[in-house]
């Protein structure tokens, strides 16, 4: 999911269960103020190279694990939050197609009242205008998401680019 919606192509299609981080990769992460953040996202969306190591998942012997429902679906929405405005943008869409489906609608019955005669029902023109202003509503507020989108992203202060290694005059190289 985080790979197709949020665009982390880097990161592994069944997640992890441990990370080894070298100590560039440890540096770029503590420039990082963020709470609310799947660290697996992070570490995948800063672009280190990373490697994986296949293993066989043994049964739990002893206890229970940690992660119930409510901490999964935290972390799924820590994550979709963090690093994507796909929901914001999806609900204005949402909302254009439900005042365009309200406006079509509104057309069809003056078109029906026009050519047939018979006039809309009382239930029928409050349905347009529920349409037509709910559709309205949900486009507002994915414009003013847009607006806290881009100050969210503004506040959490990530660096545009990270720099793995530099190479000084002398052609020694110098972690950062």
């Amino acid at each position: 999911m985080m790979r197709r919606i949020a665009g982390l192509a880097e990161m592994t299609a069944t997640g992890a269960d441990f990370l080894l981080l070298d100590r560039a990769v440890i540096d770029a992460f503590k420039q990082f103020r963020e709470t609310n953040v799947s660290m697996l996202a992070l570490v995948a969306w800063m672009g280190f190279r990373q490697v994986r190591v296949p293993y066989d998942k043994q049964a739990r012997l002893h206890g229970r694990s940690g992660w119930n429902m409510r901490k999964k679906l935290k972390l799924v929405v820590d994550s979709l939050t963090s690093f994507t405005y796909l929901p914001i943008r999806l609900m204005a869409y949402v909302g254009f197609l439900v005042a365009s489906l309200g406006f079509i609608y509104a057309v069809f019955l003056v078109g029906k009242f026009i050519i047939a005669g018979s006039p809309a029902e009382g239930w029928t023109s409050l349905m347009v205008v529920l349409l037509i202003v709910s559709g309205f509503q949900m486009v507002m507020m994915g414009v003013l998401g847009e607006y806290l989108w881009r100050a969210l992203d503004e506040s959490r202060r990530r660096p545009a680019y990270i720099i793995e290694a530099r190479t000084d005059g002398a052609g020694t190289k110098e972690r950062e």
